[in-house]
């Protein structure tokens, strides 16, 4: 059975992301409340006419909140979106 996108739109219907100087715990909780596996993490700058505009620098899983946990030894709440990231997105 094939998945419409129009109901995946209708879900998700704002842009969610972070950056890489978000905590990791945010990023739990954006994938928790929002029903995501992974999320794309942006830098924001603002271009020429002044406008501020997002570039994807790298993506979270779950796989990778876990990884970084296991590595660090530590609570999510002690890093940050960097350290748990995949480079370069797709």
């Amino acid at each position: 059975m094939a998945y419409q996108i129009s109901k995946l739109i209708e879900k998700h219907s704002k842009v969610v992301c972070v950056q890489s100087k978000s905590s990791l715990s945010e990023v739990v909780e954006l994938m928790l409340e929002n029903d995501f596996s992974q999320i794309p993490v942006v830098e924001f700058s603002d271009n020429p006419l002044g406008e501020r505009m997002g570039k994807p620098v790298g993506i979270i899983t779950t796989e990778d909140v876990l990884q970084a946990m296991d590595e660090f030894q530590s609570p999510i709440t002690s890093f940050n979106a960097y350290n748990a990231m995949q480079t370069p997105t797709i």
